[in-house]
């Protein structure tokens, strides 16, 4: 009798199965709430957010999902400083192009790092929560004519892409008699294969220049590498010299890393190198965004 009235004591006092999982949530909701302070408190320590994002996908989805808002937040923020950031530092680059904007300072340098490493550990933190990745964010964001950007991105590329069309936009607001170092430099080295073969140097035509760049930046922004635009209005040559008051009948493109390389290309093939060497031709214009390079040629 004894040892039946303590075993029923002993089954009453006990917690069932039941009672217990209710008290996870709430543990739970609380450790999440803690995580989540923690990574608030820590975003301007990028070591830090890592940490605890490493925390988060170890201890399962629901610390994972609290923090992807919060990482999220927190790059698209950065995202729209950094623009405001590198353009202010243009102007003062030894050249006007992306790599040496960016090697004038080093300020600028530690953001752009900053920037990458928040995207890094959005990412991670998406990739545990089984999310699209950050650019998909960045699509819907963006403003129109980043539609175009490939799905499969990393962010280091979308982020160029940023950095190379402040540098276009610089540019043309110089006006129509400025050309950058790398086209100054296309443009010497192709009138010095001309005056090799007794020709005449190629003159400038600012207004090709200005249809010439419109389609590297198209073909750069576009990812594509053709003569015939993806767009309506500038689909041949002459759609494009037209749009800019002026004529072409030749053109040659290059994706390449340097100037010397773009002639050097050009030069080595027999329709690009007709073209720069074609004495009826006097007139160029040369555009250069990216890794596209366009020359396009006028009577």
């Amino acid at each position: 009798m004894l040892l039946l009235t303590a075993w029923l004591l002993w089954v009453h006092s006990t917690p069932t199965a039941s009672a217990q999982t209710e008290t996870r949530p709430h543990v739970r909701a609380k450790q999440v709430a803690r995580l989540v302070r923690d990574y608030r408190k820590a975003e301007k320590h990028m070591q830090t957010c890592e940490t605890i994002a490493a925390r988060a996908i170890r201890k399962g989805l629901p610390f994972v999902e609290a923090l992807v808002p919060l990482a999220d937040e927190q790059c698209w923020r950065l995202l729209k400083q950094y623009p405001g950031q590198f353009g202010k530092r243009i102007a003062a680059a030894d050249r006007i192009e992306r790599a040496y904007v960016l090697e004038g300072s080093q300020q600028l340098q530690a953001q752009r790092k900053r920037l990458l490493q928040q995207a890094q550990i959005a990412n991670r933190l998406r990739d545990a929560a089984s999310l699209p990745r950050l650019h998909v964010l960045i699509r819907k964001r963006a403003k129109p004519g980043k539609e175009s950007i490939p799905p499969d991105w990393p962010f280091t590329s979308y982020l160029e892409l940023i950095e190379q069309e402040l540098v276009g936009t610089w540019i043309d607001a110089q006006g129509r008699g400025y050309l950058t170092s790398v086209e100054r430099e296309v443009l010497v080295l192709a009138n010095q294969q001309r005056d090799e073969h007794g020709l005449p140097p190629l003159e400038l035509d600012y207004d090709l220049c200005l249809a010439s760049r419109e389609h590297s930046r198209d073909m750069h922004r576009r990812h594509y590498f053709s003569h015939t635009s993806k767009v309506a209005n500038r689909r041949t040559i002459g759609h494009r010299a037209r749009r800019f008051g002026t004529s072409a009948v030749a053109e040659n493109i290059g994706s390449c890393v340097s100037a010397a390389q773009a002639v050097s290309l050009w030069m080595a093939s027999t329709g690009h190198k007709r073209n720069i060497l074609d004495p009826q031709l006097h007139r160029v214009g040369i555009g250069h965004v990216g890794r596209k390079y366009t020359m396009m040629f006028g009577r």
